[in-house]
């Protein structure tokens, strides 16, 4: 039986406290070495440790929390603790690329207030963009996401292959040619130097 329980974030670490000692050791035993999830290179390791070491991880993770203003869920303002890194390095890509849109256009002289668009870009979120609004998608599974070629791409890939087409035929016309010259030399008489 599970009496207390602890991961981290990112979920690559836990600690668990188990009733009795026999039912850790039958937990290590199992899960020691084990490849989860199927597929990671990595092995799960099981160790032994402390209800000291439960308690400071717990508390350390706490104070993490209530620094950030997330509830006991690990939620920040209806965002999960772990996400938030990920909307926080989305919003500040989006500030760069305004930033930067901002200094090229102040270079041109058609610059604003650079205030005023930074506080345009805080207004609206980063839209995310799925693979579906990408890409084309097949219907059979698995999926296999594509994009089809521009019309450009379509005539760039076309004369690539004509080119090559015609440098095979030149190059068979050539060994054709070659060919005929070594047969022509063979029927031909040797002259002997005194005719």
């Amino acid at each position: 039986t599970i009496v207390d329980f602890w991961i981290d974030r990112i979920k690559s670490m836990c600690c668990v406290q188990f009733s009795t000692v026999d039912q850790a050791s039958e937990t290590r035993m199992a899960l020691d070495g084990v490849t989860w999830p199927q597929g990671n290179p990595k092995t799960l390791r099981v160790s032994f440790s402390t209800e000291e070491e439960l308690k400071k991880h717990q508390e350390s993770s706490s104070d993490a929390l209530s620094r950030l203003g997330g509830d006991s869920n690990g939620r920040l303002g209806g965002v999960r603790e772990w996400d938030k890194n990920k909307l926080d390095q989305e919003q500040e890509r989006a500030k760069e690329r305004e930033k930067r849109l901002v200094r090229e256009k102040e270079r041109r002289g058609e610059g604003r207030d650079v205030q005023e668009r930074e506080k345009s870009v805080e207004k609206k979120p980063a839209a995310v963009k799925s693979l579906e609004d990408l890409f084309k998608k097949t219907v059979a599974g698995p999926a296999i996401y594509w994009k089809p070629l521009s019309e450009d791409q379509i005539k760039q890939k076309i004369e690539a292959r004509n080119k090559k087409i015609m440098e095979a035929q030149i190059m068979r016309e050539m060994m054709d040619t070659k060919e005929s010259l070594q047969r022509s030399k063979k029927l031909l008489p040797a002259r002997s130097p005194h005719d």
